[in-house]
Protein backbone atom coordinates (compact mmCIF):
# COMPACT_ATOMS: atom_id res chain seq x y z
CA UNK A 1 0.00 0.00 0.00
CA UNK A 2 1.35 3.41 -0.99
CA UNK A 3 2.30 5.90 1.67
CA UNK A 4 -0.43 8.43 2.48
CA UNK A 5 0.16 11.85 0.94
CA UNK A 6 0.09 14.85 3.31
CA UNK A 7 -0.13 18.57 2.62
CA UNK A 8 0.97 20.88 5.44
CA UNK A 9 -0.16 24.46 4.93
CA UNK A 10 1.54 27.27 6.87
CA UNK A 11 -0.19 30.64 6.51
CA UNK A 12 2.10 33.42 7.66
CA UNK A 13 2.21 37.20 7.77
CA UNK A 14 5.39 39.00 8.82
CA UNK A 15 6.50 36.41 11.38
CA UNK A 16 9.71 35.04 9.93
CA UNK A 17 11.22 34.64 13.41
CA UNK A 18 8.69 31.93 14.34
CA UNK A 19 7.85 30.71 10.83
CA UNK A 20 11.32 29.36 10.13
CA UNK A 21 11.13 27.11 13.21
CA UNK A 22 7.64 25.88 12.26
CA UNK A 23 8.91 25.08 8.77
CA UNK A 24 11.92 23.28 10.22
CA UNK A 25 9.66 20.86 12.09
CA UNK A 26 8.03 19.94 8.78
CA UNK A 27 11.18 19.52 6.72
CA UNK A 28 12.79 17.34 9.40
CA UNK A 29 10.07 14.70 8.90
CA UNK A 30 11.59 11.43 7.67
CA UNK A 31 8.66 10.61 5.40
CA UNK A 32 8.52 10.19 1.60
CA UNK A 33 5.19 11.73 0.50
CA UNK A 34 4.37 15.22 1.69
CA UNK A 35 4.60 18.83 0.67
CA UNK A 36 4.56 22.10 2.55
CA UNK A 37 2.69 25.09 1.19
CA UNK A 38 3.69 28.45 2.65
CA UNK A 39 0.90 30.99 2.18
CA UNK A 40 3.05 34.10 2.60
CA UNK A 41 0.92 37.18 3.17
CA UNK A 42 2.61 40.44 2.23
CA UNK A 43 6.07 39.57 3.52
CA UNK A 44 8.90 39.62 0.93
CA UNK A 45 11.43 38.66 3.63
CA UNK A 46 9.64 35.38 4.36
CA UNK A 47 9.12 34.60 0.69
CA UNK A 48 12.81 35.16 0.01
CA UNK A 49 13.74 32.90 2.92
CA UNK A 50 11.63 30.05 1.52
CA UNK A 51 12.83 30.46 -2.05
CA UNK A 52 16.49 30.57 -1.02
CA UNK A 53 16.09 27.22 0.74
CA UNK A 54 15.53 25.59 -2.63
CA UNK A 55 13.69 22.64 -1.08
CA UNK A 56 11.43 21.00 -3.65
CA UNK A 57 9.06 19.87 -0.90
CA UNK A 58 8.05 23.48 -0.22
CA UNK A 59 5.82 25.64 -2.39
CA UNK A 60 5.84 29.36 -1.64
CA UNK A 61 2.61 31.17 -2.53
CA UNK A 62 3.39 34.84 -2.02
CA UNK A 63 0.74 37.56 -1.96
CA UNK A 64 2.15 41.00 -2.73
CA UNK A 65 -0.95 42.65 -1.26
CA UNK A 66 -2.02 42.47 2.38
CA UNK A 67 -4.87 39.96 2.53
CA UNK A 68 -7.39 39.31 5.31
CA UNK A 69 -6.60 36.08 7.16
CA UNK A 70 -9.44 34.08 5.63
CA UNK A 71 -8.54 35.14 2.08
CA UNK A 72 -4.93 34.15 2.60
CA UNK A 73 -5.95 30.75 3.97
CA UNK A 74 -8.40 30.22 1.10
CA UNK A 75 -5.61 30.44 -1.50
CA UNK A 76 -4.83 26.77 -0.95
CA UNK A 77 -7.79 25.87 -3.15
CA UNK A 78 -6.32 27.79 -6.10
CA UNK A 79 -3.53 25.23 -6.33
CA UNK A 80 -3.31 21.87 -8.02
CA UNK A 81 -3.10 19.34 -5.21
CA UNK A 82 -2.78 15.58 -4.88
CA UNK A 83 -6.47 14.56 -5.18
CA UNK A 84 -6.56 12.35 -2.09
CA UNK A 85 -4.06 14.25 0.07
CA UNK A 86 -4.65 14.83 3.77
CA UNK A 87 -4.50 18.54 4.62
CA UNK A 88 -3.31 20.12 7.85
CA UNK A 89 -2.92 23.83 8.61
CA UNK A 90 0.01 24.57 10.88
CA UNK A 91 0.28 27.88 12.70
CA UNK A 92 3.48 29.77 12.00
CA UNK A 93 4.46 29.49 15.66
CA UNK A 94 3.40 25.82 15.94
CA UNK A 95 5.30 22.65 15.02
CA UNK A 96 4.98 19.02 13.94
CA UNK A 97 6.47 16.45 16.28
CA UNK A 98 9.26 14.25 14.89
CA UNK A 99 7.71 11.17 13.32
CA UNK A 100 4.25 12.77 13.09
CA UNK A 101 3.68 11.90 9.42
CA UNK A 102 4.85 8.30 9.77
CA UNK A 103 2.57 7.84 12.78
CA UNK A 104 -0.37 9.49 11.01
CA UNK A 105 0.15 7.20 8.02
CA UNK A 106 0.00 4.12 10.27
CA UNK A 107 -3.20 5.26 11.98
CA UNK A 108 -4.94 6.29 8.77
CA UNK A 109 -4.19 2.96 7.12
CA UNK A 110 -5.18 0.94 10.16
CA UNK A 111 -8.47 2.72 10.78
CA UNK A 112 -9.29 3.70 7.19
CA UNK A 113 -10.26 7.19 8.32
CA UNK A 114 -10.73 10.34 6.25
CA UNK A 115 -10.25 12.65 9.27
CA UNK A 116 -7.47 12.06 11.78
CA UNK A 117 -7.53 14.35 14.81
CA UNK A 118 -5.30 14.61 17.88
CA UNK A 119 -4.85 16.40 21.17
CA UNK A 120 -2.06 18.90 20.63
CA UNK A 121 0.81 19.39 23.01
CA UNK A 122 1.28 22.96 24.26
CA UNK A 123 4.28 25.26 24.25
CA UNK A 124 4.55 28.93 25.20
CA UNK A 125 7.33 30.86 23.49
CA UNK A 126 9.63 33.03 25.64
CA UNK A 127 7.94 36.24 24.44
CA UNK A 128 4.33 35.29 25.26
CA UNK A 129 2.50 38.18 26.94
CA UNK A 130 1.44 35.99 29.88
CA UNK A 131 4.88 36.00 31.48
CA UNK A 132 4.17 33.21 33.98
CA UNK A 133 3.77 30.79 31.06
CA UNK A 134 7.01 31.56 29.22
CA UNK A 135 8.69 28.34 28.06
CA UNK A 136 5.89 26.30 29.62
CA UNK A 137 5.10 23.00 27.89
CA UNK A 138 2.44 20.37 28.47
CA UNK A 139 1.89 17.01 26.83
CA UNK A 140 -0.47 14.14 27.47
CA UNK A 141 1.41 10.88 27.97
CA UNK A 142 -1.02 8.57 26.28
CA UNK A 143 -1.13 6.07 23.43
CA UNK A 144 -4.72 5.27 22.48
CA UNK A 145 -6.77 5.87 19.35
CA UNK A 146 -10.51 6.44 19.61
CA UNK A 147 -13.41 6.87 17.26
CA UNK A 148 -15.45 9.98 18.06
CA UNK A 149 -19.02 10.58 16.95
CA UNK A 150 -19.60 14.19 15.93
CA UNK A 151 -23.21 14.48 17.13
CA UNK A 152 -22.35 14.71 20.87
CA UNK A 153 -19.61 17.24 20.14
CA UNK A 154 -21.96 19.48 18.14
CA UNK A 155 -24.68 19.24 20.79
CA UNK A 156 -22.21 20.22 23.52
CA UNK A 157 -20.82 23.04 21.40
CA UNK A 158 -24.29 24.57 20.91
CA UNK A 159 -24.76 24.42 24.68
CA UNK A 160 -21.37 26.10 25.20
CA UNK A 161 -20.25 23.08 27.20
CA UNK A 162 -17.10 22.14 25.31
CA UNK A 163 -14.22 23.77 23.50
CA UNK A 164 -13.84 23.84 19.73
CA UNK A 165 -10.59 21.91 20.30
CA UNK A 166 -12.72 18.84 21.05
CA UNK A 167 -13.65 18.77 17.36
CA UNK A 168 -11.75 18.19 14.12
CA UNK A 169 -10.21 21.63 13.72
CA UNK A 170 -7.90 21.96 10.74
CA UNK A 171 -5.21 23.06 13.23
CA UNK A 172 -5.31 19.65 14.96
CA UNK A 173 -6.32 17.27 12.19
CA UNK A 174 -5.42 15.78 8.86
CA UNK A 175 -8.51 16.18 6.65
CA UNK A 176 -8.80 14.40 3.33
CA UNK A 177 -9.03 17.02 0.58
CA UNK A 178 -12.38 15.86 -0.94
CA UNK A 179 -14.10 16.64 2.40
CA UNK A 180 -12.79 20.21 2.33
CA UNK A 181 -13.76 20.66 -1.31
CA UNK A 182 -17.28 19.38 -0.63
CA UNK A 183 -17.74 21.78 2.28
CA UNK A 184 -16.41 24.62 0.16
CA UNK A 185 -18.83 23.83 -2.63
CA UNK A 186 -21.76 23.67 -0.19
CA UNK A 187 -20.68 27.00 1.32
CA UNK A 188 -20.91 28.90 -1.97
CA UNK A 189 -17.32 28.41 -3.00
CA UNK A 190 -15.59 29.60 0.15
CA UNK A 191 -14.32 27.46 3.00
CA UNK A 192 -12.62 29.72 5.56
CA UNK A 193 -14.80 32.18 7.46
CA UNK A 194 -15.22 33.91 10.85
CA UNK A 195 -12.73 35.82 12.98
CA UNK A 196 -10.88 32.59 13.77
CA UNK A 197 -10.96 30.29 10.72
CA UNK A 198 -9.45 27.39 12.66
CA UNK A 199 -12.33 27.58 15.15
CA UNK A 200 -14.85 27.76 12.30
CA UNK A 201 -13.28 24.70 10.65
CA UNK A 202 -13.87 22.54 13.72
CA UNK A 203 -17.64 23.04 13.52
CA UNK A 204 -17.94 23.02 9.72
CA UNK A 205 -16.02 19.76 9.39
CA UNK A 206 -17.80 18.10 12.33
CA UNK A 207 -21.18 18.94 10.80
CA UNK A 208 -20.12 17.38 7.49
CA UNK A 209 -19.04 13.97 8.81
CA UNK A 210 -20.49 11.40 11.18
CA UNK A 211 -17.32 10.50 13.03
CA UNK A 212 -13.58 10.98 13.09
CA UNK A 213 -10.57 9.16 14.48
CA UNK A 214 -8.79 10.82 17.39
CA UNK A 215 -5.36 10.15 18.85
CA UNK A 216 -5.10 10.81 22.58
CA UNK A 217 -1.46 11.68 22.01
CA UNK A 218 -0.02 14.69 20.18
CA UNK A 219 1.18 14.84 16.60
CA UNK A 220 1.81 18.57 16.77
CA UNK A 221 2.59 21.33 19.24
CA UNK A 222 0.34 24.32 19.71
CA UNK A 223 2.71 27.25 20.05
CA UNK A 224 1.70 30.48 21.75
CA UNK A 225 4.10 33.30 20.93
CA UNK A 226 4.14 37.03 21.46
CA UNK A 227 2.43 37.35 18.06
CA UNK A 228 -0.35 34.82 18.70
CA UNK A 229 -3.70 36.28 17.66
CA UNK A 230 -5.62 34.25 20.23
CA UNK A 231 -3.46 35.41 23.13
CA UNK A 232 -3.61 39.05 22.01
CA UNK A 233 -7.39 38.86 21.67
CA UNK A 234 -7.70 37.86 25.32
CA UNK A 235 -4.81 39.61 27.02
CA UNK A 236 -4.30 42.80 25.03
CA UNK A 237 -7.88 43.50 24.04
CA UNK A 238 -7.59 47.28 24.22
CA UNK A 239 -4.19 47.53 22.56
CA UNK A 240 -3.73 48.99 19.08
CA UNK A 241 -2.75 45.57 17.72
CA UNK A 242 -5.90 43.96 19.09
CA UNK A 243 -8.03 46.80 17.75
CA UNK A 244 -6.54 46.30 14.28
CA UNK A 245 -7.18 42.57 14.56
CA UNK A 246 -10.84 43.13 15.41
CA UNK A 247 -11.32 45.77 12.73
CA UNK A 248 -10.03 43.42 10.05
CA UNK A 249 -12.23 40.51 11.17
CA UNK A 250 -15.93 41.35 11.35
CA UNK A 251 -17.70 39.22 13.92
CA UNK A 252 -21.02 37.40 13.48
CA UNK A 253 -23.85 39.97 13.43
CA UNK A 254 -25.48 38.52 16.54
CA UNK A 255 -22.30 38.99 18.60
CA UNK A 256 -19.79 41.64 19.61
CA UNK A 257 -16.08 41.38 20.21
CA UNK A 258 -15.04 40.79 23.82
CA UNK A 259 -11.91 39.39 25.52
CA UNK A 260 -13.16 35.83 25.84
CA UNK A 261 -12.48 32.55 24.07
CA UNK A 262 -16.22 31.89 24.38
CA UNK A 263 -16.90 34.76 21.96
CA UNK A 264 -14.48 33.35 19.39
CA UNK A 265 -16.13 29.93 19.70
CA UNK A 266 -19.63 31.35 19.42
CA UNK A 267 -18.57 33.33 16.36
CA UNK A 268 -17.10 30.25 14.68
CA UNK A 269 -20.16 28.13 15.41
CA UNK A 270 -22.76 30.71 14.38
CA UNK A 271 -20.81 31.49 11.21
CA UNK A 272 -20.66 27.77 10.37
CA UNK A 273 -24.43 27.55 10.86
CA UNK A 274 -24.95 30.41 8.42
CA UNK A 275 -22.55 28.99 5.84
CA UNK A 276 -23.96 25.44 6.03
CA UNK A 277 -27.58 25.87 7.17
CA UNK A 278 -28.68 22.41 6.11
CA UNK A 279 -26.24 20.68 8.46
CA UNK A 280 -27.20 22.21 11.81
CA UNK A 281 -31.00 21.99 11.78
CA UNK A 282 -31.25 19.71 14.82
CA UNK A 283 -29.33 22.13 17.04
CA UNK A 284 -30.12 25.54 18.52
CA UNK A 285 -27.50 27.89 19.89
CA UNK A 286 -27.88 28.56 23.61
CA UNK A 287 -27.35 32.30 24.16
CA UNK A 288 -28.26 32.01 27.83
CA UNK A 289 -25.46 29.53 28.35
CA UNK A 290 -23.08 31.88 26.54
CA UNK A 291 -24.08 34.65 28.95
CA UNK A 292 -23.52 32.34 31.90
CA UNK A 293 -20.06 31.46 30.67
CA UNK A 294 -19.17 35.13 30.16
CA UNK A 295 -20.48 35.98 33.64
CA UNK A 296 -18.38 33.17 35.13
CA UNK A 297 -15.33 34.76 33.56
CA UNK A 298 -16.39 38.25 34.65
CA UNK A 299 -16.76 37.17 38.28
CA UNK A 300 -13.07 36.37 38.55
CA UNK A 301 -11.74 39.10 36.30
CA UNK A 302 -10.20 42.49 36.92
CA UNK A 303 -12.67 45.40 37.06
CA UNK A 304 -11.66 46.49 33.56
CA UNK A 305 -12.18 43.10 31.97
CA UNK A 306 -15.34 42.46 33.96
CA UNK A 307 -16.79 45.67 32.58
CA UNK A 308 -15.95 44.64 29.01
CA UNK A 309 -17.51 41.20 29.41
CA UNK A 310 -20.73 42.50 30.98
CA UNK A 311 -21.03 45.22 28.36
CA UNK A 312 -20.73 42.49 25.73
CA UNK A 313 -23.56 40.51 27.36
CA UNK A 314 -25.83 43.57 27.25
CA UNK A 315 -24.96 44.39 23.64
CA UNK A 316 -25.59 40.81 22.51
CA UNK A 317 -28.95 40.87 24.31
CA UNK A 318 -29.88 44.08 22.48
CA UNK A 319 -28.80 42.66 19.13
CA UNK A 320 -30.94 39.55 19.57
CA UNK A 321 -33.94 40.99 21.41
CA UNK A 322 -33.17 39.00 24.55
CA UNK A 323 -33.83 40.00 28.13
CA UNK A 324 -30.69 41.03 29.98
CA UNK A 325 -29.72 38.45 32.61
CA UNK A 326 -29.60 39.69 36.17
CA UNK A 327 -26.20 39.84 37.82
CA UNK A 328 -25.11 40.96 41.27
CA UNK A 329 -24.52 44.69 41.60
CA UNK A 330 -21.12 44.00 43.07
CA UNK A 331 -18.88 40.97 42.93
CA UNK A 332 -15.68 40.94 44.89
CA UNK A 333 -12.72 40.49 42.58
CA UNK A 334 -11.49 36.98 43.28
CA UNK A 335 -8.60 37.14 40.83
CA UNK A 336 -6.11 37.77 43.62
CA UNK A 337 -6.82 34.27 44.88
CA UNK A 338 -6.05 32.75 41.49
CA UNK A 339 -2.46 31.60 41.19
CA UNK A 340 -1.39 32.53 37.66
CA UNK A 341 0.88 30.23 35.79
CA UNK A 342 1.18 26.49 35.27
CA UNK A 343 1.56 23.81 37.91
CA UNK A 344 4.60 21.79 36.91
CA UNK A 345 4.75 18.05 37.26
CA UNK A 346 2.71 15.02 36.28
CA UNK A 347 -1.06 14.90 36.80
CA UNK A 348 -2.15 11.23 36.94
CA UNK A 349 -5.85 12.10 36.62
CA UNK A 350 -5.33 13.55 33.13
CA UNK A 351 -2.01 11.91 32.20
CA UNK A 352 -0.56 15.36 31.47
CA UNK A 353 3.06 16.25 32.12
CA UNK A 354 3.80 19.97 32.50
CA UNK A 355 7.41 21.12 32.37
CA UNK A 356 9.52 24.27 32.34
CA UNK A 357 11.64 24.16 29.18
CA UNK A 358 13.61 27.24 30.25
CA UNK A 359 15.55 24.92 32.56
CA UNK A 360 17.07 23.12 29.58
CA UNK A 361 17.56 26.15 27.36
CA UNK A 362 14.67 25.63 24.92
CA UNK A 363 13.55 28.88 23.30
CA UNK A 364 11.66 27.92 20.12
CA UNK A 365 9.02 25.49 18.95
CA UNK A 366 11.39 23.31 16.91
CA UNK A 367 13.48 22.51 19.98
CA UNK A 368 10.27 22.09 22.01
CA UNK A 369 9.01 19.52 19.49
CA UNK A 370 12.20 17.49 19.78
CA UNK A 371 12.03 17.52 23.57
CA UNK A 372 8.35 16.57 23.68
CA UNK A 373 8.99 13.72 21.23
CA UNK A 374 11.41 12.20 23.72
CA UNK A 375 8.69 12.21 26.40
CA UNK A 376 6.11 10.40 24.25
CA UNK A 377 7.95 8.98 21.20
CA UNK A 378 5.68 8.55 18.20
CA UNK A 379 7.63 5.69 16.66
CA UNK A 380 6.20 3.45 19.41
CA UNK A 381 2.61 4.66 18.98
CA UNK A 382 -0.26 4.02 18.86
CA UNK A 383 -1.11 1.32 21.38
CA UNK A 384 -4.86 0.80 21.18
CA UNK A 385 -5.49 -2.58 22.70
CA UNK A 386 -7.14 -4.89 20.21
CA UNK A 387 -6.44 -2.55 17.32
CA UNK A 388 -9.98 -1.27 16.93
CA UNK A 389 -10.97 2.31 17.53
CA UNK A 390 -13.54 2.57 20.29
CA UNK A 391 -16.38 5.12 20.26
CA UNK A 392 -16.13 7.80 22.93
CA UNK A 393 -18.12 10.82 23.96
CA UNK A 394 -15.68 12.30 26.45
CA UNK A 395 -14.08 15.60 25.56
CA UNK A 396 -10.37 16.49 25.72
CA UNK A 397 -8.45 18.92 27.83
CA UNK A 398 -8.90 22.60 27.00
CA UNK A 399 -6.29 24.45 24.98
CA UNK A 400 -3.62 26.77 26.25
CA UNK A 401 -5.64 29.80 25.15
CA UNK A 402 -8.58 28.96 27.40
CA UNK A 403 -6.29 27.80 30.21
CA UNK A 404 -4.30 31.03 30.22
CA UNK A 405 -7.48 33.09 29.94
CA UNK A 406 -8.78 31.52 33.13
CA UNK A 407 -5.61 31.64 35.19
CA UNK A 408 -4.17 35.06 34.50
CA UNK A 409 -7.23 37.28 34.46
CA UNK A 410 -5.63 39.29 37.27
CA UNK A 411 -3.00 40.49 34.80
CA UNK A 412 -5.56 42.14 32.50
Amino acid sequence: MDATHFTIVIPTRRRLATFKHALQTCLSQQYPRFEVIALVNSCPETAQYVLQMGDERVRCMESHTDLPMTENWERLFDLTLEPSTYVHYLGDDDGLLPGALECADRVIKKHQCSVLNWEKAEYAWPDIVASAYRNYASVRLSSSVEEVCTAPFLASAHAMETSYSAGPSIYSSFIQLPILRKIRQSAQGRFFRSCSPDVFSSYAIAASIDRFTRCSFALSVNGASGNSNGIAYIHQFQSDASAQFRASRPIHPSLVHAPSVCIAEADGLLTARDALPGLFGQHSFNFLRLFARLEEEAAGASPERRSLLRAAIHEICDKNGLAKPSVPDHIENTSAAIQPGPVFGYAPSSSHLTVDFARIGIENVADACRAIAMLNPLEALPHDGNGAASPVTTLPKISIFRRIARKVVSHL
